[in-house]
């Protein structure tokens, strides 16, 4: 029976000493965690104490146990977390006693913990004043919903949030765009944020009321309805339409002068001007495209849209100096329009701008001019107007200057020197440079005065009428003395004459300053003998500003290679005067025909393939002339091995017959009979374009190569000739085609009669004579007496190893043919070289009693 003393005395409930005896408690005061107090009469400090904090249902929560002290008095923390399970519910709680082995437990503590009094309301950041405005967020902005942390915040906790609106056809709206969300580590820290459907939002009624609710399910789930504690609602206006306020763009350049309106200087704008555009709300992805209109062409151009980068408050677009020249003294309007690219197009309000006229126009000049004499005499050539750089010049603006005065017979005379000529890149950078022409100062009087006119199209119009004028250059013109230059060849370059230009021959002109029809103009072609080919006379011709006189091909042609001297004399009715001369060089002819021998195949000439003289052909070249001189020879290699050269034509005299149909001369056969096979033949042709005998001054053309094939000879060794005879080692026979040397080897070889069939008939040559084996074997060297391209013969009755080795002159081994099965009914030994290689002989190894015949053999003759 236990002892009385170590029962436990009746345990009283655990006391939640924050609720100070209350039924509920405000959770403000449990934020740092709960403090359960456990006393009872009679506590040992051997007692073990565990508290059960209820944070699920049938769980308790991880408190640790306590030993009892001697006070009978001690506290359990309940950690914020488990607080938190019981918010807006009851907390249970009570605890066990472990004494002796035995447990003893107390009543339950209850105490309702209410919801924390200070729950945050949802708050969107985009909508400051509860109104959501959809039509004023860029295309890409979120729509960001933000609840800061509230009490009791722990990462158990699960989220929801309901958004209650209205859809435009009056029906009701109910989102949940975030249900049994859960609480994340980093919402703990910083509240809860998250983005919005924006386009769910967007799909709600236009200037409809939001009912934002956001709850929170603080206990952890322990069946399958969750309950969720609802935090302050929020009432959200919500506005879907796109909508932008947008202002008057600003001409930077441009300023307000009160009742005079904006105003525009352009000296202010040489370098362009710039259209600012700001607006409210300006966003990323905004497509802005600026307008400028004024007078039609450059000065309503078309300015580039940009798209708003992010970060940007305005935008700054170019707009080209010739849209401010073009509409000087006149009114332009400036606006923009904005494409959102989620929807919506806005026009902006206009602003006009007047734009003031241009001064400080420069004066044209005339740069040899001598103050305000230009005398014709200092300098050659045209004289050059020049128009220094002006404000707001452009490429293409087109250009008018022109030159008026009198002439020698008193009428008036204007010539147009620029006609609506647009500017280039040279002059704008430079200014105008142009051309006074020499001949047209000419036309005008003596002494007399002239007027340097410069206008300039502003507007893109190529109209002199509308053209601002610049101020005017008054001249005194001195006229000059007459003076020729040397005469041009139309179809040369600088004194230079490809001859082939001048095939059908060529045209001197004569251009000077002055030229007139009372002038008498004679042309002077001098060749290099100093002989002067005889040209008619012309009177000069001031309209077109010269004579040209035809000169002959065949004058070109006989010059060809030589330097022919051209000159001219002026007669007036009051002076004569000679030109400078022009040394005139022509080049020596090209686009030559090449010589061919037509019996030869792709420049191989084949003494097989024909009989007979071989014909040559020269195509008529394209400066045949009668009586030319032609060189035609051939030049090759002798059979012996030296230079051959072959005389067709020499210094030959080319006919009116040649003309028409080209060279065609024989090539003997006799020579050709006397060139090395297989070695080049080099075809030449020379001609003298004036008919010289002297071979050096003549022109060569292209030489034709060609390669020289003698025919193959086939020849046949049957031995008939051969008289009956055998020896030991070291005979010899001789026959016509071959030498045959009996080298090494036992028994005895020559010539004996045997049998007749296609491998050996009548007399053939006999090895290893009435031995059926023998080691070591026979060994017979045939020297052929020409170098053979080709040789095959037969061997009969060979029933053992066997084989034929092939040299050429440097004895040298082209190949080794071996036989080594057993052919006694006979077969063909054949055998040609690749490459070219000749053979000079050949050496037959035999083992056994057979026979070798009716050789058949080619070589070139």
């Amino acid at each position: 029976m236990p002892d009385s003393k170590s029962k436990v005395v009746e345990l009283p409930a655990p006391v939640l000493v924050e609720a100070e005896g209350q039924r509920e408690v405000d959770p403000l005061r449990l934020l740092e965690g709960a403090t359960v107090r456990v006393g009872y009469e009679g506590m040992r400090s051997t007692d073990r104490i565990n508290l059960c904090w209820v944070s699920t249902v049938g769980s308790c929560a991880p408190i640790a146990p306590q030993y009892g002290v001697e006070e009978g008095s001690i506290d359990f923390h309940v950690p914020p977390l488990y607080v938190g399970m019981r918010l807006d519910n009851f907390a249970f709680f009570s605890y066990t006693v472990s004494r002796d082995d035995e447990e003893h437990r107390s009543p339950e503590g209850v105490v309702r913990i209410v919801l924390p009094s200070n729950l945050p309301r949802p708050q969107i950041f985009e909508a400051p004043l509860n109104t959501l405005d959809l039509g004023r967020l860029c295309c890409d902005d979120p729509v960001t919903i933000h609840v800061a942390p509230w009490p009791f915040i722990g990462t158990t906790q699960l989220v929801q949030l309901y958004i209650g609106g209205v859809y435009p056809d009056g029906s009701k709206a109910r989102l949940f765009p975030f249900d049994d969300a859960p609480i994340t580590e980093d919402d703990v820290l910083n509240g809860w944020t998250r983005t919005l459907p924006r386009a769910e939002l967007a799909a709600l009624k236009h200037d409809s009321e939001l009912y934002i609710l956001f709850s929170v399910e603080f206990l952890p789930r322990n069946e399958s309805r969750p309950v969720y504690r609802g935090f302050p609602s929020l009432l959200v206006n919500l506005l879907t339409e796109p909508h932008l306020e947008l202002t008057a763009p600003h001409l930077v350049e441009s300023v307000d002068c009160g009742a005079d309106g904006w105003l525009l200087n352009p000296v202010n704008t040489v370098d362009g001007a710039h259209i600012r555009v700001a607006y409210e709300r300006m966003c990323p992805g905004d497509w802005v495209c600026p307008t400028f209109t004024g007078a039609p062409g450059p000065g309503s151009p078309v300015l580039e849209c940009r798209a708003v980068v992010g970060g940007e408050q305005s935008l700054e677009f170019a707009v080209p100096a010739s849209a401010i020249s073009a509409n000087l003294r006149q009114k332009i309007v400036v606006a923009y329009s904005v494409s959102r690219v989620c929807g919506g197009y806005w026009e902006s309000p206009v602003k006009e701008v007047q734009v003031l006229d241009i001064s400080g126009l420069p004066k044209p000049a005339v740069e040899q001019a001598t103050g305000s004499t230009l005398d014709l005499n200092t300098f050659i050539g045209d004289a050059t107007a020049t128009v220094m750089t002006w404000p707001y010049i452009e490429l293409g603006q087109f250009c008018w200057l022109w030159i008026t005065g009198d002439q020698e017979d008193g009428s008036a005379y204007r010539f147009d020197v620029l006609e609506g000529e647009p500017v280039t890149e040279e002059w704008l950078a430079s200014g105008v440079d142009t051309p006074l022409s020499r001949q047209q100062l000419q036309k005008l009087a003596d002494c007399s005065d002239v007027v340097v006119h410069f206008a300039l199209n502003f507007n893109d119009q190529l109209d002199r009428d509308s053209a601002k004028k610049f101020p005017l250059l008054r001249l005194h013109i001195v006229q000059q003395d007459l003076d020729l230059k040397p005469p041009s060849v139309r179809e040369a370059v600088d004194g230079q004459l490809t001859i082939w230009n001048g095939r059908d021959g060529v045209t001197v002109r004569v251009e000077y300053d002055g030229i007139s029809a009372h002038h008498r103009i004679n042309v002077q072609w001098v060749s290099g003998d100093g002989t002067i080919l005889p040209l008619e006379p012309k009177p000069g011709n001031s309209e077109p500003g010269y004579v040209d006189f035809a000169i002959p091909r065949e004058a070109v042609i006989h010059a060809a290679g030589k330097t022919v001297l051209i000159l001219y004399t002026v007669t007036s009715p009051c002076k004569l005067a000679s030109s400078r001369t022009l040394p005139l060089q022509i080049s020596v002819p090209v686009r030559l025909p090449t010589p061919v021998v037509t019996q030869a195949t792709n420049n191989i000439l084949d003494l097989g393939t024909f009989a007979g003289d071989a014909d040559v052909r020269v195509e008529a070249w394209w400066f045949i002339l009668p009586g030319q001189r032609v060189w035609l020879r051939c030049v090759g290699t002798n059979i012996d091995g030296s230079a051959y050269t072959i005389n067709i034509a020499v210094a030959q005299e080319v006919t009116q017959g040649d003309v028409s149909s080209g060279l065609n001369e024989v090539l003997k056969r006799l020579d050709l009979e006397k060139l090395k096979h297989d070695t080049p033949l080099v075809l030449t042709c020379k001609v003298t374009a004036d008919g010289s005998i002297k071979e050096n001054e003549a022109v060569e053309f292209a030489p034709r190569e060609l390669i020289i094939r003698r025919p193959v000879v086939v020849i046949e060794e049957r031995f008939e000739a051969q008289a009956t005879r055998t020896y030991k080692v070291g005979g010899v026979v001789d026959t016509p085609t071959m030498t045959v040397t009996f080298i090494s080897g036992p028994s005895l070889a020559g010539i004996v009669p045997y049998g007749n069939d296609q491998y050996y008939s009548g007399q053939c040559y006999v090895m290893c004579q009435y031995v059926s084996h023998t080691v070591p074997p026979q060994i017979h060297r045939f020297d052929f007496k020409h170098k053979l391209e080709a040789v095959k013969f037969g061997w009969s009755w060979k029933q053992s190893p066997g084989s034929v080795t092939f040299y050429d002159e440097q004895n040298h081994v082209l190949a080794v043919r071996n036989y080594p099965d057993e052919n006694r009914g006979g077969f063909w030994v054949d055998y040609s070289p690749a490459n070219g290689q000749l053979i000079s002989r050949m050496e037959v190894t035999a083992e056994d009693y057979s026979f070798i015949d009716n050789f058949t053999m080619a070589y070139r003759a």
